[in-house]
């Protein structure tokens, strides 16, 4: 089967789309705003015309999607981020910290060359660069995009109600089997930060989490605390001493400025 056969794109919530490779493997998000929608990152290196199939497959054309949000920096979400922003003519917001990458092409730091995105990574233009937190209003819905340091130094969490509850969209920073994303100090990963922001995630309490990879999922301390446990644990290990918060100058590349 193809993997961006148009039944893989579906509502999983109220006017929330998941749209992607296969079931889960691959996740990118549509939030329904009315007459417009929010896009949460784009997908891997070539997917283009497989989830613009999507998209339309949907009754959703593409130009009707007015911001592209980026999750995180790495191209296996937002390798196709140019081409989707000149095919819809949506503003793009990301990190600042992800918008220095984004906008150079840096192959190092978007994870483009590592097999198999054979070293590319087209140039962006970043619209809207994200401090600590930005509010969007689009239509009918209120969107808070925070900063969410954790294996990414430009990572986010962007935050909005629908009518089962709260939403998070938290790119790779967590997983329903309180899994990760790839910690590596070339792409900012920072252990104590990221620990930080999942102890403040578990006294938020949301009600769902939707992740970048696997299946979107009820939240749960549970799952939280399986994650701490992991990086409480790799903390104190020396082959992860890179993933703190001293600059990696050996590397040729700064660690990523707040």
């Amino acid at each position: 089967m193809d993997p961006y056969d148009v039944r893989f794109a579906r509502e999983i919530y109220s006017g929330i789309y998941r749209l992607g490779i296969e079931k889960a493997r691959t996740n990118i998000y549509l939030l329904d705003c009315g007459d417009e929608y929010v896009m949460m990152d784009t997908g891997p290196t070539g997917s283009l015309d497989g989830i613009r199939g999507q998209i339309t497959a949907l009754g959703i054309q593409p130009e009707q999607v007015s911001y592209i949000i980026v999750s995180h920096c790495n191209c296996e979400v937002i390798g196709t981020l140019a081409a989707m922003k000149r095919r819809t003519g949506a503003k793009v917001i990301a990190h600042g910290n992800a918008a220095v990458p984004i906008e150079r092409g840096d192959v190092i730091r978007t994870g483009a060359s590592m097999v198999p995105y054979e070293g590319f990574f087209a140039s962006c233009p970043v619209d809207v660069k994200v401090g600590d937190e930005h509010v969007l209003r689009v239509g009918s819905r209120e969107i808070v995009i925070q900063h969410f340091h954790s294996y990414s130094a430009g990572s986010l969490g962007i935050e909005f109600k629908g009518e089962e509850g709260t939403f998070v969209m938290l790119g790779a920073a967590i997983f329903k089997d309180g899994g990760m994303g790839f910690l590596d100090f070339h792409f900012g990963s920072n252990i104590p930060k990221y620990i930080e922001n999942l102890q403040k995630l578990k006294e938020r309490y949301p009600d769902y989490i939707l992740p970048s990879h696997g299946m979107w999922f009820r939240f749960s301390k549970r799952i939280i605390n399986k994650a701490l446990k992991r990086l409480k644990f790799y903390e104190k290990q020396p082959e992860f001493g890179l993933a703190g918060p001293g600059p990696m100058t050996d590397s040729g590349y700064e660690y990523p400025k707040e």
